[in-house]
């Protein structure tokens, strides 16, 4: 089954900079794809219409996919101190830089929401 590439689950935690997405190769993800990890928050509605706008989301951090398997990828944050190691197993050269905090990632859990942003 292919899934939405803009809605992926997190399936793993593996630490405070990487985690596993619930799709890979075979659903479309692609190394060096960037998403956002976030929950669902409260429900918006427009105070003029009524109308339901979504939910908020919150974002918990943004990641780069840096392996693919058929099923599954692994993605992190560029904080990760072993960075230089991964830049240099990387085939596509090295790795985006994440501005953010350096510990972001250590309020994702298994379930949150993933989508592509680039």
């Amino acid at each position: 089954m292919i899934r939405d590439i803009n809605d992926l689950r997190v399936a793993m935690v593996l630490n405070a900079y990487q985690v596993v997405l619930n799709a890979g190769s075979k659903d479309g993800v692609e190394a060096g794809a960037s998403y956002v990890i976030f929950e669902d928050g409260p429900q918006i509605i427009d105070p003029i219409t009524g109308n339901d706008l979504g939910n908020l989301e919150i974002v918990k951090g943004r990641v780069w996919i840096h392996h693919v398997n058929p099923a599954h990828s692994v993605a992190g944050s560029d904080r990760d101190p072993q960075k230089t190691i991964a830049a240099a197993n990387n085939p596509l050269g090295s790795l985006r830089t994440f501005s953010g905090d350096a510990s972001m990632l250590a309020r994702v859990q298994v379930g949150d929401r993933a989508k592509r942003v680039s």
